[in-house]
Parts: C-alpha cells; structure tokens; sequence
C-alpha cells in the first residue's frame, strides 16, 4: 500500500469516529456564572423577604426554600433536571464544600478562650442535638414509609 493510499485510508476512518463536540472554556464558564447567580439570586431573595417580613429565620434558609420551590416548579415542565447545568455545578460544589468550612475553624481558633470557658456545654449541646437529630430522622422515616404503605 503506498504512503498517499495509507494517509487518505486514515483519515476516512478518522472522520468516521463520532467526537462529541465538547464546549469551550467560555461556555463552560457562562454556565458555571449562571449557576451561581441563580444560588446567589435566591439567596439575596430570601435574606429580602425575610427581612421584610420580619421573620425569625435566617435569609438563606429562605433562600433555598425559594430555590426548591423553583426546581419543583422547573421538574414539572421539564423532567430531565441532572442534564442541567445547576445539577452538574451542585455537585462540584458539594464536592468542594470543606474548602467552604475552612474561615470556620478559623473562626473557632479566633475564640479559643470561650471554647475553654464552655467547652462542656458545647460538647453536651453537639451530644444532644446529634441523638435528637437521628431520633427525629427515624420517625420521619417510619412515617413516610407507613404514608408510602411500604412493608418490611
């Protein structure tokens, strides 16, 4: 087989090969920036309708309640919500989220003193609350699955 036969045999087989076409670096970052401001955008509704309305809970927390709202609302018209970019950015983001923890314990290193002068109660309190955690976890879950009619 001569060299130009071989080379033009080659590239029809190359160009047989389906390749996903992936997207650029700039599309990737426009989706990534529209992910975060969906999640900073709720989060700034929630601290605006809390505070408005006086509420004692914390603005985030309504934030995401708003969020759920908006995901149950996008499942309904569209069901295919993992193919999402918000699906795939949640996930990186759950997947760096100890990175988020860290001016935490810089936080708990700036208070050493008061750790020292409630250490006990802080460890009853993280005791207590984690067992009243897992009990409530368990009826919830007996309860759903009772409302289910789910058997063992």
């Amino acid at each position: 087989m001569s060299y130009s036969i071989r080379r033009s045999f080659s590239a029809e087989v190359i160009r047989a090969i389906p390749i996903p076409v992936s997207p650029s670096r700039h599309q990737k970052a426009f989706a990534l920036l529209q992910t975060l401001t969906l999640l900073l955008l709720c989060q700034f509704a929630g601290e605006v309708f809390v505070r408005s309305a006086g509420l004692p809970v914390p603005g985030p927390v309504a934030g995401l309640a708003l969020l759920a709202v908006l995901l149950l609302v996008w499942v309904q018209r569209k069901p295919d919500l993992a193919e999402t970019g918000l699906a795939r950015h949640s996930t990186a983001l759950i997947g760096i989220l100890g990175l988020l923890l860290i001016p935490t314990g810089a936080g708990v290193v700036n208070q050493l003193g008061l750790l020292q002068g409630h250490g006990l109660a802080i460890v009853v309190t993280i005791l207590v609350s984690a067992v009243l955690t897992m009990v409530a976890t368990v009826f919830t879950f007996i309860l759903v699955k009772r409302l289910m009619g789910v058997r063992s």
